[in-house]
């Protein structure tokens, strides 16, 4: 398939070139010169003529020929033969590489657009099914994300992914950063087409390749499309990115690797959102930036409350209930309607009965925390189950090294390998999963379980389970603080069989 790069798609598409383009190119001779060259046929030629205005002339003729050729030599061969040196210029001066490469942009210094410019920026939103932004106090990430769209506006393909753990505002992130940067789509991307999910199936991650293809091209009606091929969905949306040229795509909870190494093939400009950042590494070819989001920091819930109408002097009170989890702060501030007595019990009762004794359709878009992390549980590999349950018994918010940790979770030490290794390997799986949180102290990386994970999965557990895990945590911890570790960081103590299979009594 013979089809023109994204870079000389995305000139054709300057303001400034558009218009002259309008004005001054005979497109009814350009295509009949094209026919006689060998690119366009005769049906081509008739739909261009056949067009009423010259800008319908025009687009019928950049999408042919998008189609039918590689490069720009054909159009100059036409500019050649016309006389128009002055249009063959300005396309040569938009060529990726050139000295004079001239784009209709305002300095990268300047963020913001005109006032007459709001109500494009809220159509484009709006079209490109951009959810409405919750307007997290979260401005750094923001900004990360929008200078790194920015420096990669040129470039024909990329992948940035946003991720954290569930709840911690990745899509209300990048639907803000899109909102408050309305340069990105005014001056450095044409449009942006938003996919909710790509789902956990081939038939789900099949109807996500379809809902692309119906975004980018709504003229397509498919009343069977079982009957239509992987393959010829992926040609068909090839196709129909050739007319949108300088499009940002956000696939908001990627949660299937085939469905990245889809998008990945596509080489377009990509923004995911991911609870899940192990796979990335793999999967990904296209050049790749990773975000990541954690929960907020009690500067940051004081912000937000105060931004809600809401007291700061709540701030200790809600940070100890959510762990800083954005989307149950959400939930809170919904349930208490304004009251702040009513704030102060619904903390309480988060607190004492877990994530699933607040249930409401609130800013965050599911209606339980509690259904989303069974999702985000069902889709742990069986491997780290053990590992799993296992950090939800350790001391919550409190940082701990790997020495601590290797008293619990269970592994297989390979040959050339330590237990710590092993472990160590393990704990950073998970936080890559993003159900433990994991920094480095002096180069040396500490782990930690938020208390509402901790809760969460107490409560997948069977109850005699539960209560077993409690009794060896509470020996093995009293063996550590009497100091039954060796020199060289490893166990003293042999791991047994009991600390595994506990990974099998989740309810999932």
């Amino acid at each position: 398939m013979t089809v023109l790069s994204e870079a000389e798609c995305r000139i054709f598409h300057q303001p400034s070139i558009q218009d002259a383009f309008i004005h001054d190119l005979d497109t009814p001779e350009a295509a009949d010169f094209l026919e006689t060259a060998g690119y366009f046929d005769e049906e081509q030629v008739e739909m261009i003529r056949n067009r009423a205005s010259r800008l319908e002339k025009y687009r019928e003729f950049l999408r042919a020929y998008k189609r039918k050729c590689s490069s720009f030599a054909p159009i100059f061969q036409y500019f050649d033969f016309s006389g128009q040196e002055h249009l063959k210029n300005m396309l040569q001066e938009g060529l990726p590489g050139s000295r004079f490469l001239k784009l209709d942009r305002l300095p990268s210094a300047t963020k913001t657009v005109p006032d007459n410019m709001d109500k494009l920026l809220k159509r484009k939103l709006l079209m490109g099914n951009v959810p409405t932004s919750r307007h997290l106090i979260k401005r750094e990430i923001t900004n990360q994300l929008a200078e790194a769209l920015r420096e990669n506006s040129l470039s024909d393909g990329f992948i940035v992914a946003v991720h954290g753990c569930a709840g911690a505002g990745k899509t209300s992130l990048v639907a803000q950063c899109l909102e408050d940067h309305p340069d990105l789509l005014t001056q450095h991307y044409d449009s942006v087409i938003w996919i909710p999910d790509s789902g956990e199936t081939k038939k789900k991650l099949h109807t996500f390749q379809m809902d692309l293809l119906m975004l980018l091209r709504e003229d397509l009606d498919f009343s069977c499309e079982k009957m239509v091929s992987p393959k010829a969905v992926k040609e068909m949306v090839i196709d129909a990115l050739l007319d949108w040229p300088n499009v940002l795509i956000v696939v908001d909870e990627v949660i299937n690797e085939e469905c990245l190494l889809w998008l990945d093939r596509l080489n377009c400009r990509i923004v995911i959102t991911t609870r899940d950042v192990d796979f990335l590494r793999s999967a990904a070819t296209l050049p790749l930036r990773k975000l990541e989001v954690l929960p907020m920091n009690q500067g940051e819930i004081t912000a937000y409350l105060q931004y809600k109408g809401i007291s700061g002097s709540f701030c200790d009170k809600v940070y100890e209930a959510t762990d800083g989890i954005p989307a149950l702060i959400c939930q809170l501030i919904t349930l208490a309607d304004g009251r702040d007595e009513r704030l102060s019990d619904i903390c309480e009762l988060l607190r004492t009965k877990g994530m699933d004794a607040l249930r409401c359709r609130s800013l965050y878009k599911h209606e339980s925390m509690s259904d989303t992390l069974r999702q985000s549980l069902r889709n742990t590999p069986e491997s780290l189950q053990d590992a799993l349950i296992w950090s939800a018994f350790m001391p919550v918010s409190i940082w701990t090294p790997v020495e601590v940790w290797m008293q619990f979770i269970p592994v297989d030490v390979e040959p050339h390998s330590s237990l710590k290794q092993e472990v160590e390997i393990v704990l950073s799986r998970l936080a890559r999963l993003s159900w433990i949180l994991e920094k480095r102290t002096d180069q040396v990386p500490v782990y930690r379980t938020l208390a509402t994970f901790s809760a969460f999965l107490k409560g997948e557990i069977d109850p005699e389970q539960c209560k077993r895990a409690r009794e060896i945590m509470d020996e093995k911890l009293q063996k550590v603080s009497d100091g039954e570790t060796e020199a060289d960081g490893t166990s003293s103590l042999d791991q047994p069989h009991h600390l595994r299979n506990f990974g099998s009594a989740l309810k999932i």
